[in-house]
């Protein structure tokens, strides 16, 4: 009996509605069972839709399609949300070691940099140091010739006042012999006076490229020492 009405009941239901609204299966159900045992001093609490079965392979798999769609989507969602947590994280983890390798890169770099300018800063102090050792140099180098300098000009002044002194020694020589035949000539007699100036005019042409040389006396000695004045200087000038 329960089964004659189920079926009836469910005749006149399409599938959706027995699967979905069992509830409304469950009332009409019972609300016809309890027409037929009414009279049997029976009371019906409920009805219980406990397993429904679709014997038709192709039905079941029409009904199963849209279930195993949604299914099959659900399992690609999530699929696809894991494959996208795990790419977000490996993406994570690459950026997290990106910046690790980039700081310890930037790191190395600022110590190669520091180690750059030490060496730049050592290598200017070296410079710097070999500079001023060559303007040391330099200096030392232009003392000893301002003093060499300085020697050699006392040098040639202790050498030029050395002439000065020797010329200043030969003129004040010459200077004493002259007074001295200057003296003796004043106390010569005028006779050896003339001799001596016709001698000293003798010896003076003879020294000059002269064939013939002729010499006049006038009637006094004084007149020859007109006509050949300086014959003796020139004399002792030749003799030098």
């Amino acid at each position: 009996m329960a089964e004659s009405i189920i079926r009836h009941q469910v005749a006149n239901l399409n599938l959706t509605e027995v699967i979905a609204n069992r509830h409304l299966l469950r009332n009409k159900v019972r609300s016809e069972m309890l027409d037929v045992v009414k009279g049997w001093g029976m009371w019906l609490e409920t009805v219980e839709v406990t397993d429904v079965q679709i014997l038709s392979g192709t039905v079941f798999n029409d009904l199963q399609s849209k279930y195993r769609e949604s299914t099959h989507l659900q399992a690609e969602q999530k699929r696809l949300q894991t494959a996208t947590a795990i790419e977000l994280q490996k993406l994570a983890h690459q950026m997290e070691m990106d910046e690790i390798r980039s700081k310890s890169e930037t790191e190395q770099a600022k110590k190669q940099l520091w180690t750059e300018l030490a060496i730049q800063k050592e290598s200017a102090k070296v410079k710097e140091e070999s500079l001023r050792m060559e303007m040391e140099q330099l200096e030392r180098q232009k003392a000893v010739a301002m003093q060499e300098a300085l020697n050699r000009a006392e040098l040639n002044a202790t050498r030029q006042m050395e002439r000065m002194k020797v010329r200043r020694m030969h003129a004040e020589a010459e200077l004493k012999r002259i007074k001295e035949r200057i003296e003796v000539e004043r106390n010569m007699p005028p006779a050896t006076l003339q001799r001596k100036l016709m001698q000293a005019t003798a010896d003076i042409y003879s020294q000059l490229p002269l064939s013939q040389m002729q010499l006049f006396s006038s009637e006094s000695t004084a007149s020859l020492s007109e006509l050949l004045p300086g014959l003796s200087h020139l004399h002792e000038e030749i003799n030098k």
